[in-house]
């Protein structure tokens, strides 16, 4: 996984968590359905227990995890995810 694909799942998890305390089934369901083509449950599982085991997440109840202060400052520092491109650019059709 590239560097920058592993930044935009962390910061996905860390949005989706900045809005309040959000079970694990649908913040797995949500990471996938973002429309990254490397977003799959394979790649979350890593990223998410990155997240938790280095304090940026906490797990307060079975699996219902929220973020942390240290998350808020990581999210804060990550960068602006890029916007998905698909095919070629438009012809100008004129």
């Amino acid at each position: 996984m590239k560097d920058n694909e592993r930044d935009i799942l962390r910061k996905t998890i860390l949005k989706l968590l900045s809005k309040g305390a959000v079970r694990y089934t649908v913040l797995e369901k949500k990471v996938c359905a973002s429309g990254y083509t490397f977003a799959t449950t394979n790649t979350f599982e890593p990223q998410l227990r990155y997240l938790l085991c280095n304090g940026y997440i906490e797990r307060i109840s079975r699996g219902v995890y929220q973020i942390t202060p240290k998350g808020e400052k990581l999210f804060g520092v990550l960068p602006d995810q890029q916007p998905i491109k698909f095919g070629l650019p438009a012809r100008n059709l004129e």
